[in-house]
């Protein structure tokens, strides 16, 4: 019987972790006492490593519910982690444990090394249900069963990968997400509390829509393109009422909301889909929120429907100030126009604009360095810059890229080993050549709105700062202290940030570059 055979999902470093979520809230649907357990959060630049204590702690909650089963989330950073506590319940529970999200999809036999009975790659919601119902004996073969992958013990280090199906074309058939208290726990900094923690959020995450229509040569959505290359892959969304009805039974449930942040890859890409969501929003929600797009996505009509409804910021993706690397490195079709065109618009609209940059790339130039804080430049202020080190998730073409041409080698990849928590973001303090401590200091200096533009140029320009960058870093960061207490301020002032959450976001100064 479903009923009898208790089931814990474990997510890492994440208390808002969707794809857990919605794990949780399918196998809750099926009728399995399902509880979910959150190990550690997240906080930029802060890697604490999970102890002893937590993982005791965890044992003894899967222990006392009398679990069955363990499914952890894992996602490519946290693979040693998900090892680790993996082999802890394999020697001392002896319980079967799945793993499944985005490591195990793209990287299936490094992740089964690890000690799992199963993954399961792609979408999750069907398949984990019918493997629950197989390992549970309630209907079902395992070795039947679509997205499921398991070791091969007839060869050393060899894994059984059942096909993927066809992915889930109605997203409004998923389960509404459970965001009672019950069944649940997080666990961090030594303590556990049995609690939903988004009962305190004032920013709430959501997602309207799954896949990207880009190929971006570092992003690991390109490469679930290839896990699904045979099964028709697609870009799917909700339906505007269901989405709208979704946020509004998260506000009645969470009463401390006061904003929503759409982490879809790219929001309101679709025209019609857009006007009816802007329409309910409005009518029905009426609180601020922050969504991300694409230049090549932006069009005015857009923008002005999605200020009318309440959006106040918008991340887009920059990445580079150099076509030449938008093109021929990140295979990223964006022209220099488009990105100056989107930035205008959200200026003329009044929305806060926040840009991503990737930094730390063997393959930039020196003259791509320069077109970089030459574009951060150009672009209307203020805005927020967000600067982000590269790095090489598994199996995407760039990182077969560096790895076929020697630039890295498998120790690299993220997922081979912990210093992978260290830098999710460029920091000041991070180790790099001497020229490079000096670009990130001026990309941060360039997003800075009370420096004048021409003074952020004649630093640029000031003889020995590149070969001695530390005034520099020391007014870069200064200035980003400066920013980030007075956006801070702003945001709590407004509703729209959490003092405890700003808190842990000063753990690192370094990496808020703003």
């Amino acid at each position: 019987m479903r009923t009898s055979h208790p089931v814990a999902i474990l997510s890492l470093y994440s208390v808002e972790n969707l794809g857990a979520r919605y794990i949780h809230a399918a196998l809750k649907a099926a009728g399995y006492p399902v509880h979910l357990i959150m190990l550690k959060q997240y906080s930029i630049n802060y890697y604490s490593r999970i102890t002893e204590f937590e993982v005791d702690s965890l044992l003894k909650i899967l222990t006392e519910n009398m679990i069955q089963t363990v499914g952890i989330s894992v996602r490519s950073p946290y693979v040693l982690s998900a090892a680790r506590i993996t082999q802890r319940i394999n020697q001392e529970l002896d319980l079967p444990v799945i793993w499944g999200g985005t490591a195990p999809t793209l990287d299936p036999e490094e992740c089964l090394a690890h000690g799992p009975d199963f993954i399961v790659r792609g979408e999750g919601e069907e398949a984990v249900v019918e493997l629950m119902d197989a390992l549970s004996g309630h209907k079902g073969d395992v070795g039947a069963i679509r997205n499921i992958g398991s070791l091969d013990k007839s060869k050393e280090r060899g894994v059984h990968l059942n096909p993927v199906r066809p992915l889930l074309n109605d997203l409004d058939a998923l389960p509404q997400l459970d965001l009672s208290p019950h069944n649940k726990w997080v666990i961090d900094a030594n303590h556990v509390r049995a609690e939903e923690p988004l009962e305190k959020t004032v920013k709430y995450q959501f997602i309207a829509s799954r896949g990207c229509p880009y190929n971006c040569s570092y992003c690991s959505n390109a490469a679930l393109k290839e896990v699904y290359a045979n099964c028709g892959w697609k870009i799917r969304h909700m339906s505007p009422e269901r989405v709208i009805k979704d946020v509004r039974e998260a506000r009645a449930t969470l009463p401390k909301i006061r904003s929503i942040l759409f982490v879809d890859e790219i929001f309101a890409m679709n025209w019609a889909w857009t006007k009816r969501f802007t329409e309910l929003y409005a009518s029905q929600i009426g609180i601020p929120f922050e969504c991300q797009c694409d230049p090549r996505t932006v069009t005015e009509g857009k923008i002005h429907d999605l200020k009318e409804a309440g959006l106040v910021e918008m991340t887009l993706g920059l990445q580079s100030g150099s076509e030449r690397v938008r093109y021929e490195v990140f295979d990223r079709k964006v022209t220099d126009q488009d990105i100056k065109t989107s930035a205008h618009l959200l200026h003329k609209y009044t929305i806060a604009a926040r840009y991503d940059l990737i930094t730390d790339n063997p393959y930039e130039q020196e003259s791509d360095k320069q077109l970089n804080l030459h574009m951060l430049l150009e672009l209307p202020r203020p805005y927020i810059l967000n600067i982000w080190s590269l790095y090489y998730l598994p199996q995407t073409a760039l990182t077969r890229r560096a790895l076929a041409e020697g630039i890295i080698d498998q120790s690299d990849v993220v997922g081979r080993s912990e210093s992978d928590y260290q830098y999710f973001t460029a920091s000041l303090g991070q180790a790099r050549p001497v020229s490079d401590r000096f670009w990130v200091a001026m990309y941060m200096l360039a997003s800075k709105p009370f420096l004048p533009v021409s003074f952020v140029r004649l630093l640029s320009k000031v003889p020995g700062l590149k070969r001695h960058p530390q005034p520099l870093m020391l007014l870069a960061r200064i200035s980003s202290i400066v920013r980030l207490f007075t956006d801070g301020l702003k945001l709590i002032l407004s509703g729209r940030l959490n003092p405890a959450f700003a808190l842990r976001l000063l753990r690192n100064l370094d990496s808020l570059s703003r």
